[in-house]
């Protein structure tokens, strides 16, 4: 994990593209000391957060308003269609494009990866470059606005991709032989979820409550109310977050939302806790305890 390769020497700098990484990475205890110690922490960022605090350069871009744009598709959008926005105000300072500052980084340190000055190194000549295999031209694209198409159906690639894997592999063997070994889980187990008015570390000026979704039953043995502020805690370290208590979640389950600098999931996870197929740290299934703060206290 990032944490040890760092500890170990094997990383002295790090260029952060935008990612709040005291909140995403596993083991935050163990995760911010580290990141102090690097020679480099550089991060592409335009908010404020824990992480830019660590940086030693933070390299401010272009927001959504000051840059133009266009959609990528998403699983989300049920058809196939492409969205172009121009710019709306001019940049702030000397506020730059992401593709621009990391051309520029590549170009001092030798390596060309799209023009920096002159004709081509506009936003518009970026995303022409990146629409060429689009189903219509960029030009098309930026003076329609949006551009939808039609499916093709069927789809040969997907008929193709199932030729070379055999079929459809709903259960892959090693899935199933993982599902065999695990053990019965502890009483209580943390659970991640996502909520309405915050994304990943974003938004916190929304005022998003970090509520600790509780079962009923959960929350009688633990000696919890309604609306009290309640200690997540585990092997690894606890968080603090206001209890509701909900006949809907499962029992022996607690869900707490990620993403909170104030209240940092990641302090509750392993870095050293991998699932061995995917290499990932374990998100969910961890053991907690719940612990009650008196009301007042």
């Amino acid at each position: 994990m990032l944490a040890d390769e760092i500890r170990a020497g094997k990383i002295r700098a790090v260029l952060n593209l935008g990612g709040h990484l005291v909140t995403a990475f596993p083991d935050a205890n163990v995760l911010v000391p580290a990141l102090r110690s690097l020679d480099v922490l550089a991060t592409i960022e335009i908010i404020r957060n824990d992480t830019t605090a660590l940086s030693t350069h933070v390299l401010p871009t272009k927001d959504q308003l000051e840059r133009a744009d266009v959609t990528l598709w998403d699983f989300l959008i049920p058809r196939v269609a492409a969205q172009h926005t121009p710019a709306i105000v001019d940049p702030v300072g000397d506020r730059r494009s992401t593709w621009w500052v990391l051309a520029e980084l590549g170009r001092r340190l030798g390596y060309e990866l799209a023009e920096t000055s002159g004709e081509q190194a506009t936003d518009a000549a970026r995303l022409r470059t990146m629409a060429a295999g689009a189903r219509c031209t960029f030009d098309e694209l930026a003076a329609a606005g949006w551009i939808e198409k039609g499916y093709d159906l069927p789809a040969r690639w997907v008929e193709e991709h199932l030729d070379r894997l055999g079929g459809w592999r709903l259960a892959p063997q090693l899935l199933v032989d993982q599902l065999a070994t695990l053990d019965k889980p502890a009483p209580l187990v943390l659970v991640p979820r996502r909520q309405t008015r915050h994304l990943n570390s974003q938004l916190d000026f929304l005022g998003e409550v970090v509520e600790v979704i509780i079962h009923p039953h959960d929350a009688i043995t633990a000696g919890i109310v309604d609306g009290q502020t309640v200690v997540v805690r585990s092997a690894q370290g606890e968080m603090v977050g206001v209890a509701k208590v909900d006949a809907s979640m499962r029992a022996g389950a607690v869900s707490v939302p990620h993403g909170h600098q104030g209240a940092n999931v990641n302090l509750l996870t392993c870095k050293d806790d991998i699932d061995q197929l995917t290499g990932m740290a374990h998100y969910s299934g961890i053991p907690v305890t719940l612990h009650a703060v008196p009301i007042g206290g």
